[in-house]
């Protein structure tokens, strides 16, 4: 995904996807503006418009969590973990200079870590 897209991206392959979720790292957090998608070989998020088109730098979205593009053999775990009296997902992924992670918001969450696991067996 290099460049914004104004609408959500089809996935036709997609093994899990949600919209209008919210994503957090540290006590930073953005409520319901993400869509979630895992595909056979990588895990991406984006934001909906109108929110991917304000004036918000795009490696504020990144750094969030809000605008990923993780391939699977990147990513480290997929753990619950609660934050102010909610589930969250933590996912941890392998980066150039290390490795970094953020909280996903989901309605699903162990369907993802499941079919992500699926995913991973598979390749």
């Amino acid at each position: 995904m290099s460049e914004r897209a104004l609408r959500r991206p089809h996935f036709p392959e997609a093994l899990f996807e949600e919209s209008w979720r919210s994503v957090r790292r540290g006590i930073v957090h953005a409520n319901l503006i993400v869509w979630v998608s895992l595909l056979p070989d990588r895990l991406v998020t984006g934001v909906h418009l109108p929110f991917n088109v304000l004036l918000f730098p795009r490696r504020l979205y990144r750094w969030l969590g809000a605008e990923v593009d993780i391939p699977l053999p990147d990513i480290v775990s997929m753990e619950n973990e609660t934050f102010l009296l909610q589930q969250w997902l933590r996912i941890t992924y392998r980066t150039p200079t290390g490795e970094a992670s953020f909280g996903l918001h989901l309605h699903r969450p162990d369907a993802l870590r499941q079919a992500f696991i699926a995913a991973r067996q598979r390749s």
